[in-house]
């Protein structure tokens, strides 16, 4: 699976500059729901202090830590950390990857779940590109029992005929289409008294 790259030059940075905004608006802090890996993941802060380029990735492939360091980034932003589970066994690709970060000073910052449940981020952009309109936001609560909006409660917005009635299947084949989906599972909820449905749709991209 290949991941989409994005590359930013800057006119130098200072890395708690960034760090500040991602901290406080694209990827909340404060809505880390649980312990898991967050924030600055890799490298020594104290050594590098001016960023001047940066890539986002969304996983720390092997390919995405080579380009990056033969391309002299200073910082990376993935959205998934080094591991993503706990580790049991021998893990070649982990040894691999820690090997080729020793060869050039770089830091990592791990976006994780806050960048789903943020304004602007991965459910906001999953809204727009099916054509939906927010009605609120589904909260749920951390640890200090602030509330984080995890998911979108939305309505369809209804292209081609007027008056058209959106069914479930519209809505899967729209998902399909505009998502370049190349798996999709459906996971159901009913409530008997209010005849509500809840969909989970559940998906990769291609």
């Amino acid at each position: 699976m290949y991941y989409p790259l994005i590359l930013i030059t800057l006119i130098t940075m200072y890395l708690e500059e960034i760090i500040d905004l991602l901290e406080k608006n694209i990827s909340p802090k404060c809505y880390m729901p649980r312990k898991n890996i967050y924030g600055l993941h890799y490298g020594n802060s104290k050594s590098i202090k001016n960023i001047r380029k940066v890539m986002f990735t969304v996983d720390l492939t092997i390919e995405a830590i080579y380009y990056a360091l033969k391309n002299k980034f200073n910082l990376i932003i993935s959205y998934y950390g080094l591991i993503k589970d706990q580790i049991f066994n021998f893990n070649s690709q982990l040894i691999k990857k820690l090997s080729l970060l020793t060869k050039f000073p770089i830091l990592i910052f791990v976006l994780n779940w806050p960048f789903v449940a943020a304004e602007g981020g991965v459910c906001d952009t999953i809204v727009d590109l099916l054509y939906l309109d927010v009605t609120k936001t589904f909260n749920s609560s951390n640890n200090q029992m602030d509330s984080i909006p995890i998911g979108r409660i939305c309505t369809p917005r209804v292209y081609g005929r007027k008056n058209n009635t959106l069914k479930l299947v519209d809505l899967v084949k729209r998902v399909k289409s505009l998502c370049s989906i190349l798996k999709l599972h459906l996971l159901f909820y009913t409530h008997n008294c209010f005849q509500y449905l809840i969909c989970f749709i559940l998906f990769r991209f291609k």
